[in-house]
């Protein structure tokens, strides 16, 4: 962060992290499976401020991201890989107007240029054992390009009502196919008190890069694909409606939300046997629509030693294709139908400060085949795919398989930290030095990462095997400002 002149600063950074996870069941079980995952992310950001008046001042950036992920499976004599690499170049300008302290204006102009690479790659493996991995510099790219030009307005009627306009033009390039949308925003606050405000607000949105899941994975299978003739933008229309309260001189803030959110043109993947890598895939996919709502409810304390925040969600969200489940909705992949939050953080002196946080949630949804029809101790067929028709694996179909209706344990973690601060001031400017010592998942919850299914070998039949990862983790970390 340098500001070289009174006008202009300049800001920079860079990020880059990998992860790595790897999971195999005991070695003795004839479907037991063996699961790797692998991404990394690496992020350069510039941006430049300047102030070209007390009322006008603009942001300018130009962001480089490069991201990959590379998911592997294997159980029984097959396999199963996916891969997804995106590359983005962002730039944008954003102009920030105050015609007065009531009045903000906003707009700006956004350019976006992808590059996509996703690959599929499933079969039986060989009798060599030899698999040819999927190499992610020999997969085509796919190139998008999206343009984007906004506008919002802010006014301030009175000391009561307050309203915000906003539209957003994106156009979206890909190949010879082209895509131009409008996106209106508009929220509503009006002051019932000095203390309470009720808040509506409409939003539409698209979205032209999907992350696409596999509804009959026994793993989790998951790619990035970009809009094309075929795979047509995500769009969504959210209501919203809400209730904020300060109180106790605004040390505290409470409000209860409920919202409803509509979506077109949903995406799954369809798994299957692929003997060479695929790097088309919109024919293997289908295409639905979904819908959410509910309510969620917030508790903030704002002031003292002690602050922190509670909340608490009741949610839905479910999608419908034609082709699955009879055409009946479903239960959205990660939808959880309670999370509660509880963080909070005590300031012993001016070094000394802890902090601990509470989560836990309902277990998403899932969809695996329990029952088979194959002979004792095989699955007949490519266990890593539920087969469409619900015969759990090339079996005679027994039941339609029904997409989503099983649910993986509930979800809780506790993560605690303690950091030690000192600050020093020198004639150039204060010098700021951190030590933090974290723990995540203190009471090494074994929280379930997915599920897939098994062959008991005792009784031969069809079980459901629940995987968790990631128990206790310390973390001690250092950052020095200046």
């Amino acid at each position: 962060n340098w500001q070289f002149s009174e006008r202009d600063r300049i800001l920079l950074s860079y990020y880059k992290g990998q992860d790595r996870n790897t999971f195999q069941d005991q070695p003795d079980d004839t479907t037991s499976i063996t699961y790797g995952n692998k991404f990394g992310n690496e992020v350069f950001a510039l941006r430049w401020n300047h102030l070209f008046s007390k009322r006008l001042f603009a942001n300018t950036s130009v962001m480089y991201n490069n991201y990959y992920q590379l998911l592997s499976a294997l159980q029984d004599d097959y396999f199963a890989q996916l891969y997804s690499g995106i590359r983005d170049i962002n730039a944008k300008v954003d102009f920030y107007y105050y015609p007065s302290q009531a009045h903000r204006i906003k707009g700006g102009i956004n350019f976006l240029r992808q590059q996509l690479f996703p690959a599929t790659f499933s079969n039986k493996i060989p009798p060599s054992g030899n698999i040819n991995n999927i190499k992610p510099d020999e997969i085509p790219e796919h190139l998008t390009a999206r343009v984007a030009a906004y506008l919002s307005d802010e006014i301030r009627f009175n000391n009561r009502l307050n309203l915000y306009l906003g539209v957003r033009a994106p156009v979206f390039y890909s190949d010879s196919i082209r895509y131009t949308d409008i996106e209106p925003r508009v929220s509503l606050r009006y002051l019932v008190s000095p203390a309470t405000s009720i808040k509506l607000s409409y939003t539409q949105m698209h979205q032209y890069i999907h992350l696409v899941q596999s509804y009959n994975a026994s793993f989790p299978a998951e790619i990035w694909i970009g809009s094309s003739g075929m795979v047509k933008p995500q769009s969504a229309q959210q209501y919203s409606l809400g209730l904020f309260n300060n109180f106790s001189n605004n040390s505290f803030q409470a409000s209860v939300e409920v919202y409803y959110k509509a979506m077109e043109n949903q995406l799954l993947f369809r798994g299957g046997t692929s003997p060479t890598v695929d790097v088309s895939l919109d024919s293997n996919l289908i295409f639905g629509k979904g819908r959410s709502y509910g309510a969620e409810f917030f508790l903030k304390k704002r002031k003292g030693r002690l602050t922190g925040w509670l909340g608490y969600s009741l949610a839905y969200a479910y999608q419908q294709f034609d082709s699955l489940n009879l055409g009946r909705e479903f239960p959205f992949a990660y939808d959880r139908r309670h999370s509660f939050y509880l963080t909070g953080a005590y300031t012993f002196n001016k070094h000394w400060r802890a902090a601990a946080n509470f989560f836990a949630a309902s277990g998403r949804a899932f969809t695996i085949q329990t029952l088979t029809t194959n002979p004792p101790g095989s699955t007949g067929g490519n266990p890593l795919y539920d087969d469409d028709n619900g015969s759990g694996g090339g079996g005679v179909p027994t039941q339609t398989l029904e997409v989503n209706s099983y649910r993986l344990a509930p979800y809780d973690r506790l993560d605690l930290s303690l950091s030690y601060k000192l600050v020093k001031e020198t004639r150039t400017g204060s010098r700021e030095a951190e030590w933090t010592l974290s723990v995540y998942n203190v009471y090494a919850q074994n929280n379930v990462f997915f599920a897939y299914r098994a062959i008991d070998p005792g009784t031969h039949q069809a079980v459901v095997k629940q995987v968790s990862f990631i128990p206790v983790i310390p973390t001690l970390s250092f950052r020095y400002k200046f």
